[in-house]
């Protein structure tokens, strides 16, 4: 019996080999049949897939004379990874194209379009086809870097040899390419930066039958516009006539020369950028840049990429301008032109005017600069300079108009994207914010970034230039995510623009660079629970947490505590304090941004951030801290952020979620002690107004010539500092009548700040704590019976010893509800 055992095993184990043998046999002789036979890492605009977007992609072939199934095969940019990502049931019938998107969408579309899970780096990835086994490998081609709208393919079916496509042919049998497709760019013979004197500048190339193309008016070099291209602009509306204007390309003979353009008439800067009757223009003279971009070109398909560089000359620039210098060059078409520009309000704005005549005129009426997406998205090289003219930083991007009503502004925001399609890169890799990190861990420094805002100040653009700045740097120690942000001077195609603050967007990449999340992992939601990143069940969860709260009794510690589950009530809270001091008027109703990270469920023992919990985001509070009244510091901003409806009565969205969940003990107490602490420390007027002068100084050498280009902003700072002063005083108020409270108390604590420290509620009584300037003898006003919880902290080396001030508490940490005022320290002692 043993010996039939034996043999039956022996037989299927040799079945199990053979078939092992046929199934790699059948891989083998694939490996002969099927395989990559052209990639494309940088899709421009070459052939779009079926939701209208430019991805990469990577076309397959059958050179068998049988049909292949390719269900259970994969395909990955990594060869550490091979299973990436598997294909879906589909069959490839012999001599048959297959175009696979790598777009990152991991979806079969509705056309039976194929998406994978991951992009290709422009810079270099391998391709590998893997069989079901997810070992043996069919195909790979090994990483190489590839320029925006050019193919790298076999030289034909079958071939060995690869080769570049300027004409690409997914899905179709490959033409004639050649194997070396760029041209070493020009050498300059100067760097882009500052200089005190003029100089001739040489451009050069080793290249074997090339000539050097170049411009001076920020659009691309193109030998085929040796003559001049012309655009049309606008400079009143609606009545005015177009105004021709042109672009053109110059073959380098000689030398060019750099100069200081002193006397130079404005140019770009007397354009129109709204839709008044005229336009918003320099009070005199602005300064200017030579701002130079050439090519190296034999044919269409040899060239090189454009190099781009600004001259700033001036006998005095090194002592010109005390805040970095963005130089931003993009074709003035893409900007300018009054058909497709996105500066100006140009057609669109007349076609809306000539259907509504007698209409209202305010921000959000169309014009060309509410264009968005990626079809309004242009090419643009930035270039930062240090404050000596060196070259910081330069990259290739894309550029677009950003912001809401303001677009219309005569000065726009900026929306910078990088992108392989532009520089090989898909991160602008730069210390951009010095000092900003991670949290507080100072290792984690924060230096690659896929999108930046350069933005105009928004509607604080005409006043202090410096609201938003400087209410999220009053609050960035907080709970909520903050935007780091960097004054800096700008410059369109080498004419002055004026100041611009650098800022960071909340994006995917925020949350992945600042909280360590996955990119596929970030769920981002704004306003209403409209999507930013993420899937339709995320906007789900959101909506399934705001109806739980509305729907049932929050008073129930139960149902609170399960609510906890869900969101960050210790960030929603501070969060919710800070936008109600600020009497932030374009607040709940709109400028609303909370993010979590997908999970199944809570993860109480994950790191900050990853829980699964909802957190808010502080954005845009340019419409805070007074600036549409002198006197905003007086009103009840609790009121706003509650009320039943929301501000106009249809967005009760907004103020839904506060309104419930101040209906249970707990949490009001918690969010009536956290204004409490804030204004014992956070908000007290003279670290307020210590900010804002911190703040205003930075820019305060940069507005007189900011002035001149704009004629606006660099006014309203006493209102700030009226505001820092008065407002606690109504805030309290305003808390008492809303909590029916029975007035103020003052709380002072002692003790040796050596030896060891105090925290009341969410705040350290320490050195550092911004807000906390005598940690040894600290006065705080709290609200009468509201409890508050105050613990004893010693230092290494010391132990608590108890109270004085206050009779039969030995513990170290306290909860007591003040009826009068209380002075009492806290002792330690060596241990």
């Amino acid at each position: 019996m043993k010996k039939n055992v034996v043999g039956i095993i022996v037989i299927l184990g040799v079945t199990m080999a053979l078939l092992i043998l046929v199934f790699i046999s059948a891989w083998t002789s694939f490996n002969k049949e099927l395989y990559i036979n052209e990639i494309m890492s940088s899709n421009g605009s070459t052939i779009a897939d079926e939701d209208g977007d430019y991805e990469d992609w990577i076309e397959l072939y059958n050179g068998g004379k049988r049909i292949i199934d390719l269900e259970g095969y994969y395909l990955s940019d990594n060869e550490k990874s091979l299973t990436k990502w598997q294909f879906p049931p589909v069959q490839m019938e012999p001599d048959q194209y297959l175009v696979v998107w790598a777009s990152g969408k991991d979806k079969v579309g509705s056309t039976g379009e194929i998406h994978t899970n991951f992009r290709i780096s422009a810079e270099g990835e391998p391709i590998i086809l893997t069989a079901p086994d997810g070992k043996t490998i069919i195909n790979k081609v090994e990483a190489i870097p590839i320029p925006r709208d050019v193919s790298y393919g076999r030289a034909k079916e079958g071939s060995e040899k690869w080769v570049f496509y300027s004409e690409a042919s997914p899905g179709k049998s490959n033409t004639t390419g050649i194997e070396h497709i760029k041209k070493a760019p020009p050498v300059f013979s100067h760097e882009g930066g500052f200089y005190t004197e003029e100089f001739q500048l040489v451009l050069s190339t080793e290249e074997a039958d090339a000539i050097i193309y170049y411009t001076l008016d920020g659009s691309e070099p193109d030998p085929n516009n040796l003559d001049g291209k012309v655009y049309n602009i606008k400079q009143s509306y609606p009545e005015g006539e177009l105004i021709s204007r042109s672009i053109q390309t110059y073959r380098y003979e000689g030398p060019i020369e750099i100069r200081n353009l002193a006397g130079k008439a404005n140019d770009l800067s007397t354009i129109n950028t709204r839709w008044t009757e005229t336009p918003q223009q320099p009070n005199s003279e602005t300064f200017k840049a030579t701002v130079v971009r050439a090519i190296v070109y034999s044919s269409e398909a040899e060239k090189s990429n454009v190099s781009t560089h600004t001259y700033l000359v001036d006998p005095e620039i090194h002592q010109r301008y005390t805040l970095p210098v963005i130089s931003v060059v993009t074709n003035p078409q893409y900007l300018f032109d009054y058909e497709t520009g996105v500066y100006v309000a140009g057609r669109d704005f007349d076609d809306w005017r000539g259907d509504n005549p007698h209409e209202l005129l305010h921000g959000h009426v169309p014009g060309n600069y509410h264009r968005r997406g990626r079809e309004w998205e242009h090419p643009a090289n930035i270039t930062i300079f240090d404050k000596k003219g060196n070259t910081d930083f330069a990259q290739d991007i894309g550029i677009r108009i950003h912001g809401g009503g303001t677009r219309s502004f005569a000065l726009k925001s900026w929306r910078l994207i990088a992108r392989r399609d532009y520089d090989m890169k898909n991160t602008i890799d730069h210390i951009i914010f010095p000092g900003l990190t991670a949290g507080s861990d100072e290792n984690q420094r924060i230096d690659s970034f896929r999108t930046l805002i350069l933005r105009n100040s928004g509607n604080d653009f005409e006043s202090t230039w410096i609201r938003d700045m400087m209410m999220q740097h009053l609050v960035q120690h907080l709970s909520f995510d903050t935007q780091a942000y960097r004054p800096a001077i700008h410059f369109i195609n080498g004419e002055y623009w004026g100041m611009i603050n650098i800022r960071e967007r909340f994006d995917a990449s925020y949350i992945e660079s600042h909280h360590g999340v996955d990119l596929e992992d970030v769920v981002l939601l704004n306003e209403d629970a409209v999507i930013d990143e993420g899937k339709e069940e995320d906007r789900d969860h959101f909506l399934a947490m705001r109806e739980y709260i509305e729907k049932n009794d929050m008073s129930d510690m139960e149902k609170y505590r399960y609510i906890q589950t869900l969101m960050d009530t210790d960030n929603f809270i501070e969060y919710h304090m800070s936008n109600i001091f600020f009497r932030n008027y374009d607040w709940p109703h709109g400028n609303i941004r909370f993010w979590r990270k997908r999970t199944a469920a809570y993860e109480p023992e994950a790191p900050h951030g990853h829980d699964g919990r909802w957190r808010w985001m502080m954005y845009d509070t340019d419409n805070g801290f007074g600036r549409y009244s002198d006197d905003a510091y007086k009103d009840n901003a609790i009121h706003h952020a509650t009320r039943v409806g929301g501000v106009n009565g249809e967005r009760d969205f907004s103020t839904v979620i506060l309104r419930n969940l101040l209906e249970n003990e707990a949490f009001k107490n918690q969010f009536i002690n956290t204004f409490a602490d804030h204004m014992n420390t956070s908000f007290k007027p003279e670290r307020v107004k210590s900010v804002i002068a911190e703040i205003k100084a930075i820019i305060q050498p940069e507005l007189a010539e900011h002035l001149q280009r704009w004629g606006v902003g660099g006014t309203g700072y006493q209102v700030l500092n009226t505001f820092a002063e008065k407002r606690p005083y109504y805030m309290k108020q305003h808390i008492q009548e809303y909590f029916n409270l029975n007035g103020t108390v003052d709380l002072t604590i002692r003790t040796e700040p050596e030896k060891g420290y105090i925290r009341i509620n969410s705040i350290d009584l320490k050195e550092g704590t911004p807000g906390v300037n005598n940690p040894q003898a600290w006065t705080g006003t709290y609200f009468s019976d509201i409890p508050i919880t105050i613990t004893a902290i010693p230092e290494p080396g010391y132990r608590f010893e108890g109270w004085k001030g206050i009779q039969g508490i030995e513990k170290e940490s306290l909860i007591i509800s003040l009826t009068k005022n209380l002075d009492i320290t806290a002792v330690f002692v060596r241990e």
